[in-house]
C-alpha cells in the first residue's frame, strides 16, 4: 500500500525564519511525487498540506501570523494549485496528529504524519525512499545542518548585506589517506568505483556520486554542524524507529543564528 494519505505538516516560526520560500520549494517537490506524467495521482502520493504558523516572540500579534499564513496559502494555490490548511495553535496540531494515529479506517502504515520545519529542504531524491514510509515506525533521515547570519560590508560607498555561513567548531574534517572506502564511509559497497587522489582531501560532486548514498564518517565540510544527527521526518504513535542511512535521503536545514555582523 502506498502512503497516499499521509498528511504533511510544516512548522513556521516567523521570529526565526525570514520567509516561507523553503515551504514552497518543498511543496513543489512533494507535488512532483504526487502526480505522475499523465497528471494523475501517482502511486507515491500524499495527503493534505498543513502549516502551523507561530512566533517564539510573545509580542507577535495573531493578525500578523494569519496574514503570513494567507500569503503562503495564496502562493501555494497560485504556483501549485494546492490547498493549505492552518493550525491555529500547537494543541490543535497535536490533536490532529492523534486523530490520524487513532483512525481505524486508515491502514496501520498510514497512521502517521510527515512533519518538517520551515528552514528545512527535503532531498531531490525523496521519491526514491517513498516505500520506506510504509514502515510502522518513526522515520529518521540524515540531517545536513547549516548555520548562518548576515554580514554587512561597505564597498565604494555602498552597503552590501550577504548571508554568512558559520563554520563548525569541530576540529576534524574530511581527510583520509586510506584507499579503502570502508574506512571512511558507511554503508560501504565493494562494487563502488574508486576515487581520484584529490578526493581523499575533499568531497566533490563526483565523489558524492561515487559514494552512491554512503555517508562519510567524518564531517565532509567545515560548514556542516552536528554531523551524524538524523532528522525525525515521519512521526508515528509508536516506539519503533527506522533510520535511513543514505545521503540521498538527507534533509538540509539552514538555521539563522546570532546577531548580524
Amino acid at each position: 500500500m502506498s502512503p497516499a494519505s499521509i498528511p504533511i505538516i510544516f512548522e513556521h516560526d516567523i521570529n526565526k525564519v525570514e520567509n516561507f520560500d523553503f515551504i514552497l520549494e518543498n511543496f513543489r517537490k512533494f507535488n512532483l511525487i504526487r502526480y505522475n506524467n499523465e497528471g494523475e495521482i501517482g502511486d507515491c502520493a500524499f495527503g493534505d498540506y498543513y502549516v502551523y504558523v507561530f512566533s517564539s516572540d510573545e509580542n507577535t500579534t495573531n493578525i500578523l501570523i494569519d496574514d503570513i499564513f494567507n500569503q503562503l496559502k495564496t502562493a501555494a494555490k497560485r504556483l501549485f494549485n494546492i490547498e493549505v490548511y492552518q493550525f491555529k495553535n500547537r494543541q490543535e496540531k497535536n490533536n490532529f496528529f492523534m486523530s490520524i494515529c487513532e483512525d481505524e479506517t486508515r491502514a496501520l502504515s498510514d497512521r502517521k504524519v510527515i512533519c518538517l520545519e520551515s528552514d528545512m529542504l527535503i532531498s531531490n531524491f525523496f521519491m526514491n525512499f517513498c516505500q520506506c514510509l510504509n514502515a510502522e515506525a518513526n522515520i529518521f533521515m540524515p540531517l545536513f545542518y547549516y548555520k548562518y547570519n548576515y554580514k554587512s560590508i561597505s564597498y565604494k560607498g555602498q552597503e552590501f548585506k550577504f548571508r554568512n555561513f558559520i563554520k563548525s567548531n569541530d576540529e576534524i574534517f574530511f581527510q583520509h589517506s586510506s584507499k579503502d572506502m570502508a574506512f571512511w564511509a558507511l554503508p560501504y559497497k565493494p562494487e563502488e568505483r574508486g576515487f581520484d587522489w584529490d578526493e581523499k582531501l575533499a568531497l566533490t560532486n563526483d565523489m558524492w556520486i561515487k559514494l552512491n548514498g554512503a555517508i562519510p564518517k567524518i564531517v565532509p565540510s567545515s560548514l556542516l554542524h552536528n554531523w551524524g544527527e538524523y532528522a525525525k521526518v515521519v512521526h508515528a504513535n509508536t516506539d519503533n524507529v527506522l533510520l535511513i542511512p543514505n545521503s540521498f535521503a538527507a534533509v538540509h536545514k539552514f538555521e539563522k543564528v546570532n546577531e548580524d555582523i
